[in-house]
């Protein structure tokens, strides 16, 4: 398990999650897609899906940290009984959805009222993991089901490339210990998924990665180059402060054939940079 040691107070929290924030991450042409990746991802774990269509109207859904609740509409729209949760007030909620804004997830719904929850990219945000989780726990019925989607720390993206966005990512996960985080409160992991259909991350730029370090850049500059707005230009073409044909080169292989290569290798053996679970409420 990583983790931010110093982390921002709950009180400075809200000042790294402008409108901005929001904006950049949800309201892209490639959005719908991963509503549908999401749903399916949601349904085919269900029991009885001969009849789940039918069914719909009768299941209920809290998607916490739903930010805009684009999930919320989108399976309410298809049947769900959807609700959703999110602790910051930024977020404009563009579709009506009903969704609720407070400070913690405690004392807003009754317990063992929901067939299923998830929390799509939001387990590594929460600033009291445990008792967010154990809510979640109180709030599923027995049997139902949990789908959480984290960025994965062992992955190459994750603890060499530091794709992780601090200080907004406070907890930073591996399978072991998400799954004692689950099992702790009561809830049974039954499948994994570390591929990057959802939330991107990808190995992309890790050959250059490798050149600016042989080369005797710091790692420090060199992320810094990789995640800083504007920096990308001088990542895929400077070496040591200089323009270099050879670093623009190893960024266009990178780019066009290693990158979806590692991708794909890395979701199919556990260590993709987005990992997935399900899991069961005993």
């Amino acid at each position: 398990m990583g983790y931010v040691q110093d982390r921002p107070t709950p009180e400075a929290l809200s000042l790294f999650y402008p409108p901005e924030f929001y904006a950049q991450n949800h309201s892209h042409s490639g959005e719908q897609k991963k509503l549908d990746h999401k749903l399916n991802f949601l349904e085919r774990f269900l029991v009885d899906k001969k009849s789940l269509r039918r069914r719909r109207s009768g299941l209920r859904l809290l998607d916490v940290g739903c930010a805009g609740g684009e999930f919320v509409a989108y399976t309410a729209q298809r049947g769900w009984d959807a609700y959703g949760y999110e602790w910051s007030q930024t977020p404009p909620n563009h579709y009506n959805s009903p969704v609720i804004h407070a400070p913690t997830l405690q004392n807003i719904f009754e317990g063992s009222s929901f067939d299923a929850i998830t929390a799509w990219a939001v387990l590594e945000h929460a600033y009291n993991l445990r008792e967010l989780t154990a809510e979640i726990s109180r709030l599923l019925k027995p049997g139902g089901l949990f789908v959480a989607l984290v960025t994965n720390f062992n992955s190459i993206p994750g603890r060499y490339m530091q794709h992780d966005d601090i200080p907004r990512h406070l907890n930073l996960f591996t399978r072991r210990s998400l799954t004692r985080l689950l099992k702790e409160n009561h809830l049974t992991p039954q499948s994994w998924s570390y591929g990057n259909a959802i939330f991107n991350g990808s190995h992309r730029g890790f050959l250059v990665f490798l050149l600016k370090r042989l080369a005797g850049e710091s790692l420090e500059s060199i992320v810094e180059q990789h995640r800083a707005p504007g920096k990308r230009q001088e990542f895929c073409t400077m070496l040591r402060g200089r323009p270099s044909r050879l670093a623009d080169w190893v960024c266009r292989f990178d780019r066009a054939l290693f990158a979806p290569v590692m991708d794909a290798l890395a979701a199919s053996t556990g260590f993709g940079f987005t990992m997935t679970v399900t899991a069961v409420k005993k």
